[in-house]
């Protein structure tokens, strides 16, 4: 369908991309509005689709179904950095932010391949630990301890526990907004 016009394909594409940085943009400035600056802390709250930009999910696939024949397209950009600790109110800001995003941004910020330690802190409340509330978030919280698994990143195996959410206690005032308070 889009192969047969090479302008037409690549204008297609430009528009994809535009498309996926206008979204994960959108993310972000909901989480600023939010409370939560890490978005713009870490450049990523643009258009310019430089800092979106996926490899793979930006430019290989739509490229290939656009010159393949395909009739549909699919693109995704890198999702944005969300600390949804910095929501004012998380209850009702947590919801804007995908589950997904924050599995992702979970296996990038730290190493879940140890056991009950974090670089030097040690002891279990330092353990790598999803926690989930209903089916959907503990299956798509395997799926992606998963995917990581598959992706032979790292050399040891992953020690993330998945487990049901319980009583949640809020840690004292001087560990609240740490990233803000330590730059």
């Amino acid at each position: 369908m889009f192969g047969d016009n090479l302008f037409v394909s690549i204008s297609t594409i430009v528009l994809l991309i535009f498309s996926v940085v206008v979204h994960e943009f959108a993310h972000g400035w909901a989480a600023l509005r939010a409370g939560d600056p890490t978005a713009k802390m870490m450049g990523r709250l643009t258009l310019n689709p430089i800092p979106h930009i996926d490899l793979f999910g930006s430019i290989i696939i739509p490229a290939f179904l656009i010159f393949s024949g395909s009739s549909f397209l699919f693109a995704y950009a890198k999702p944005v950095p969300v600390n949804p600790n910095n929501f004012r109110n998380y209850r009702n800001d947590e919801i804007k932010v995908s589950y997904e995003e924050l599995l992702e941004i979970f296996w990038q910020i730290h190493d879940p391949t140890q056991i009950n330690q974090q670089g030097p802190d040690i002891g279990s409340q330092y353990r790598s630990v999803i926690f989930y509330h209903d089916e959907e978030q503990k299956n798509k919280a395997e799926k992606s301890k998963i995917q990581l698994e598959g992706s032979k990143q790292y050399l040891k195996p992953i020690a993330t526990e998945i487990t049901k959410a319980k009583t949640f206690y809020k840690a004292e005032e001087y560990h609240q907004k740490y990233l803000q308070k330590n730059q």
